[in-house]
């Protein structure tokens, strides 16, 4: 069988408020799971991601001042 896999990336204005919205919203139960805490990328980005059963990965970014 081939899989492909997609992705999205939001652009958001506080990663850290995306998170903490999302877990409230429970997204483990719609099958989304945190790829692990925010962190801080060397282009001066702040990510955080979440990915469904099939490997498609969400992102939400934010500028690091």
């Amino acid at each position: 069988m081939k899989t492909s896999l997609t992705g999205l990336t939001l652009h958001v204005e506080d990663v850290e408020r995306s998170r903490d919205f999302y877990t409230r919203l429970q997204v483990r139960a719609a099958g989304l799971e945190p790829d692990g805490p925010p962190a801080n990328r060397s282009w001066g980005e702040r990510t955080f991601h979440l990915s469904d059963p099939d490997g498609n990965r969400i992102e939400f970014d934010s500028q690091i001042d």
